[in-house]
This record gives C-alpha cells, structure tokens and sequence, in this order.
C-alpha cells in the first residue's frame, strides 16, 4: 500500500510509513482502509494525518485533485467524535496555490461534508539564520505569513479555519559529553544550545498569539519536543537522547500582552556555530 499516514496518540506522534506513490482513485479506498486499520491498532489516538507535505513532490506525486479526493474518502471512512482528520502542506513548494487548487476541486465536486477537521501545515522557516516570525513573498509560507494562510484557507474552503502546526525545528549542535551518541552530520548549519532555545522558544509564543491556530498547546509541545530524537535525525527538539536534558530545555510563560506585535516583527537573525 502506498502513502504516509502519521496519528497522534496522547500528544505523542506515531508514524507509518511506505512507499510515496500518490494512489489513484481506484486505490484511495484501499489506503482509507489501511488508514483505518492503522487507527484500531492506537485506539486513544486524537488526530490523524493523510499524508504528508502533499504539496511537495518529495512527497506526493499526484494533483491537487487526486489529493482533493483523498482527504474526502479518508475523511468519509475515518471522521469520529474525538479524532482530528488534517491534510499536510510544506512551507516552501507554493503551498497557496496547491491549496487553492485543493480548494477550487472540493467545490467541483459538489461536495458538503468537509475534507478535514482542521488544517496541517508545517511552517518550518526558509533558512538556518531566520527567525520564525519573518514575513516572505507568496510562494513560501511560514510562522510570520499566518495572516496569508488564513486568507487562502477561509477563500479556498469558505470558512474560517483551524490550524493545527505539525512540524517545525532549528537544527542545533549537540554538547560534546554527548556526541558519542549519535552519528552523521546535521543537514544545515547548526546552532548553539542557546540559540537554538531561543528560537524554539519564539516560534511557541508566535504561535500561541496566533488565534485560528487551535492546537496551540499541542503545537508547543510537539514544537519543545519534536519527532527528532532518534540517535540519526536532525537536532531539532529540546530533548536528547536517552533522556539526557539539553541546554534548550523550555519553560514558557505565555499571556495575551505578549502577543503585541508578535507576528512579523523583525529581529536578529540567531548566529549559527559551524555545522557538526
């Protein structure tokens, strides 16, 4: 079976994967099943992810229509009181005009019911030197274009939209008592353990100010802890392995004043430590 189906258990992600291969419509049935199967086997799972980064050809090789169709027949098979169904879109590859097409499908369709419950996006930023509250030219969306999100969302879908963030990350040094631990070379150039929780830290109260985005508090911890903790992935979280705490470790005290010119405001760019 092909694709990517990733679910949330606790607050915790549990991902399945296989080959990246869009399915066309006489094999969406099939991949809705398996998503659902999937689901029985991590019954106090809270949200599920069709696919990933769909408008990235990384990821799916098929049309915004092909997607479209999708995320209505898994929606149809897995929507449930107490399950959140979300689609996936990456911040570079032109995410708005893939979910316009999303979009302007869903209505050519004639359909009523939704395609999602809420809407995944994963706003990591476009350089290892950017803060995660930079505004960019349309084409690449992250943290800082939340506005432009939201108006491509509510025009797209005729409705104001949840957002959930389900990835972002900074890639960080990691200490020397601990490099025995781990292998390989991170993929940017990194940043200090400080550096990297300042960043971590400001990309939580970014979104945290940000209302349509519903899951803030997940999205904090998912953004504090991250899915990079494994010995070989990138350091992106705030946690090591083995448990071990790292210098980044965060404690936010987040309330409304804070939010006061959050979105977009410039800043420093952090200064990266050469690449491990």
């Amino acid at each position: 079976m092909s694709g990517y189906l990733g679910a949330a258990s606790r607050g915790r992600p549990v991902r399945c994967w296989s080959s990246l291969r869009a399915p066309k419509r006489r094999t969406q049935a099939r991949y809705c099943a398996y998503a659902r199967s999937a689901l029985a086997l991590v019954p106090d799972a809270r949200a599920i992810v069709v696919w990933n980064e769909a408008n990235s050809r990384t990821y799916w090789n098929g049309t915004p229509s092909e997607y479209e169709a999708l995320l209505a027949r898994c929606y149809d098979t897995l929507h449930r009181t107490g399950l959140t169904v979300l689609d996936s879109t990456a911040s570079a590859h032109a995410p708005e005009a893939f979910l316009r097409a999303v979009g302007a499908a869903y209505r050519a369709s004639g359909r009523t019911r939704p395609l999602v419950d809420a809407f995944g996006h994963n706003p990591y930023p476009a350089s290892w030197s950017e803060p995660p509250n930079v505004m960019h030219r349309p084409g690449f969306v992250g943290e800082g274009d939340y506005a432009r999100l939201v108006r491509v969302l509510e025009a797209a879908f005729g409705r104001a939209p949840k957002i959930w963030y389900l990835e972002d990350g900074f890639q960080s040094t990691v200490p020397l008592p601990l490099r025995g631990r781990y292998n390989g070379r991170e993929t940017v150039r990194t940043l200090t353990p400080a550096q990297h929780a300042r960043e971590l830290g400001d990309a939580i109260r970014l979104a945290a100010c940000q209302p349509d985005v519903r899951r803030r508090r997940d999205t904090a911890r998912r953004l504090a802890v991250g899915p990079h903790l494994a010995r070989r992935a990138p350091q992106t979280g705030s946690g090591r392995v083995q448990g071990c705490g790292a210098a980044s470790r965060l404690r936010l005290s987040i309330d409304s004043a804070s939010c006061a010119g959050s979105v977009g405001s410039p800043r420093e760019p952090a200064r990266p430590t050469s690449s491990d």
